[in-house]
């Protein structure tokens, strides 16, 4: 139980630490240090994950015991949430290990890109969720973009756009 505490809270309190020295960047784009890694849509606005939206990210989204995938910013909209979190040591050799089955999510399908990248399109009872897992040519890290909505057709338009996530995915 000791490790378990460990690897939740030494990268939740770094980001905690990397939130206080990142303000909330002004305009429309999403920040990762001085890398932009999320273009905001129209009525979609970022915010520093408080310790409520860290806890539900916890849960739905950072439920692995060999992964950690700390929350990093969450961006709220009207119909649909989006968590910006990434994969921190130890990385996985392939990252189908986060396409998986689970006991949070029932998949209903994803696909799997050139250069490694996941996508998937789940739903449980907290609503739909889009997930994409990618590795950043610009920032050297393994993001995962988690979409959170109650909105099946929202779900499937953000998953079957391409580029996913209607190219807002900036890494």
């Amino acid at each position: 139980m000791r490790l378990q505490q460990i690897l939740v809270l030494v990268p939740v309190a770094a980001l905690f630490l990397a939130a206080a020295c990142n303000k909330t960047p002004k305009g429309n784009t999403v920040l990762l240090g001085p890398t932009p890694i999320y273009q905001l849509r129209p009525g979609y606005k970022e915010v520093i994950p408080n310790a409520m939206a860290v806890k539900r990210y916890q849960a739905l989204f950072n439920y692995y015991s060999q992964y950690n995938v700390p929350l990093h910013r969450v961006v709220l909209g009207d119909t649909a949430n989006i968590y910006l979190g990434l994969i921190v040591e130890p990385i996985p050799a392939s990252l189908s290990v986060f396409a998986q089955s689970d006991s949070v999510w029932t998949r209903i399908v994803g696909r799997t890109y050139s250069k490694g990248e996941i996508a998937l399109l789940k739903h449980a009872k907290a609503g739909y969720n889009v997930r994409y897992i990618a590795p950043s040519t610009l920032t050297k890290q393994v993001h995962a973009v988690n979409l959170l909505t109650k909105d099946s057709s929202l779900a499937a338009r953000y998953y079957n756009h391409d580029p996913i996530f209607y190219g807002n995915i900036l890494f």
